[in-house]
């Protein structure tokens, strides 16, 4: 069945699978005034290897038309390995954010840095 009422939705949210960072992402969501207002996907390293998510991210714009995509790299991330620093993050969010930006010219972008004592927008 196709829907052919496009639904519009505040945002993607692209973010890490970690349990441990669930609580505070979705208190920021729901601060934020998204609650029930946005797609995700979820995927280890979130902004690590954003290429991979290009087909999912096509799916949301497509169906929902998200105003804007928020990518949400966190502290101690095991996807990241080694190389897991806070400038280690906002190196692989700014390389998504142009990746994005080629593949989805007419959506802004958000960079966030999840931390265990809050959330900051690079």
């Amino acid at each position: 069945m196709i829907n052919s009422n496009i639904e519009k939705i505040e945002a993607l949210i692209i973010r890490c699978i970690d349990y441990r960072f669930v609580t505070q992402s979705r208190k920021f969501k729901d601060d934020q005034g998204l609650t029930d207002k946005y797609d995700l996907i979820a995927f280890p390293g979130a902004s690590k290897s954003i290429h991979q998510l290009f087909d999912a991210i096509e799916v949301s714009n497509r169906l929902h038309k998200p105003k804007k995509i928020m990518i949400m790299d966190h502290e101690d991330c095991g996807a990241f390995g080694d190389k897991n620093s806070k400038s280690d993050h906002v190196e692989s969010l700014r390389k998504a954010e142009s990746l994005l930006n080629i593949q989805f010219p007419n959506i802004p972008i958000e960079l966030y840095y999840i931390k265990f004592d809050g959330v900051e927008k690079i």
